[in-house]
Parts: C-alpha cells; structure tokens; sequence
C-alpha cells in the first residue's frame, strides 16, 4: 500500500504565486507600453501626413499655377473622357471654377472642389490614391473613395473653405483648412479621435499649443477646450479630459 506524506500539498506555494503574479504584471506592463507607442506612432503619422499634403499642395500650384481642386483646366492636363456628376471612372475628372477657394458640391450627384481637391493631387502623382472626386449630396460620400485615410483608426482627412463662422467654430479667419477626424458617411469628418492632451502636443509640435490661435486648432466645445464660447482667444487644452473629443484641424493651408 502507498503512504503519502502528511506535507503533501495541492495548491501553489507564496513563491509560486508570486512569481505568476509577476509573470502577469509583466505581460500587463508590455502590453501598455505597446499600446503607447503604437498610439504614439498614430499621432506621429498625423504631422507626416500634414507636411505631405501641404508639400503637394504647394507643389501643385507651383506646377499648374491653380489650387488642387480648383483648377479651371484640369481636363487639358490629366486623362478625361468627360467631367461626370454621376458614376463613372476614377480617372475622369472635373475642372474647378478658378475662384481660388475650395468650394462645395452644390445638389445630388454633383462634383465638388473639396473631395477633386485630393483627386487632382492624385492625378499630379503628388499624392498617393484614386479618387472619385464626387460626392452624393454637399457633405455625404466621405469615404476613402473620395479622401486619404489616416492611420488612427476610422480617420478620414477632408479639405473645406471655412470662412463662415459656425456654431462651434471659434471666431476667426481660418481659409483654406486641411482637417482630420472620424469618418461619417453622410457628413465631414469633424469628429474626434484625439484626446485634448494628445491634441496639445501635436499643437505644441507644429505651432503654439493653443487651440484658437496659429495653424493648429479644434472646435472651441466644452470636451476639448476650456473656451467659454467662439471669442475665447485665450483657451487652452482641458487636460483633464482623458475622452477623444478633439478633431484636428490646419487652417490656412492656402496661404
């Protein structure tokens, strides 16, 4: 018969469990730090990805002396059959009509100057994609089809003349602006994906760190800034906001 010995045991001994609790503290640990510097790498991308465009942006204008978008003779330079307001291939294309602004769509199915903007700059091959340069009414079809996509995930970047104030807008001259936020199908993608601190240090990366000031801004609301209204110059980051409300805009690419 087999006698087992009263000190055996079926559980984990305190160094046994203590050495699994560090083994998971650890995998934990690694984890995070994945997580920040793939985050990290994101809002890296962001910056790269605005000097790209503006670089072609200017490159553009230097070449077809015509803003993207806005070129009155495009069809005379890139491979066109005819300007088409429904469906048809990505590589027709339209003119734009020579005002100097980057307009909108103006029914169902028309062509608009903010979605052939990323397309000419396609056409010009200063840019990367095929684009359809249409879209389905005024503020619908943002979609990669139309515009790049950035590499936070369900980024879309947009372009728009944005002289009029709008109710979360703060009050200023903004021109030409080259936005990024989250994807909609049936608006502008002027939705957050960064948080206020993550917007402040792109901010405080390429212009002045304030979000009604300089290149860099953002809506003025309550879960970004601490704006009291559109005429609060003087607003800063609400860093303690840990929530992605912020969009990330770039005014005047134009100019």
């Amino acid at each position: 018969m087999m006698n087992f010995s009263r000190n055996t045991h079926m559980g984990f001994s305190l160094i046994e469990l203590s050495i699994v609790m560090v083994i998971i503290g650890l995998l934990t640990g690694g984890i995070m730090v994945g997580k920040n510097l793939i985050r990290a790498s994101e809002l890296r991308s962001v910056v790269t990805q605005y000097h790209e465009f503006v670089s072609a942006t200017h490159a553009f204008r230097d070449s077809y002396l015509a803003i993207p978008g806005d070129m009155p003779n495009a069809t005379d330079y890139f491979p066109s059959a005819t300007c088409y307001t429904g469906a048809g291939s990505v590589k027709q294309t339209c003119n734009g009509n020579g005002n100097g602004e980057i307009d909108e769509a103006t029914g169902a199915n028309q062509y608009s100057e903010r979605f052939m903007f990323w397309q000419h700059l396609a056409l010009a091959n200063l840019i990367a994609g095929d684009y359809t340069g249409r879209s389905g009414t005024a503020f619908s079809d943002h979609s990669k089809a139309n515009a790049p996509e950035g590499e936070i995930d369900s980024s879309l970047w947009s372009f728009i003349e944005r002289e009029l104030v709008a109710t979360n807008y703060f009050n200023r001259q903004y021109g030409g602006v080259m936005f990024i936020g989250r994807r909609w199908p049936t608006r502008p993608p002027n939705v957050g994906i960064v948080t206020p601190e993550e917007m402040w240090s792109i901010d405080n990366k390429i212009d002045d760190g304030y979000p009604a000031k300089g290149t860099v801004t953002t809506m003025w609301y309550d879960r970004c800034t601490t704006a009291s209204g559109p005429n609060d110059m003087l607003a800063e980051y609400d860093m303690t906001i840990d929530s992605t409300d912020c969009y990330i805009a770039f005014a005047n690419v134009l100019r």
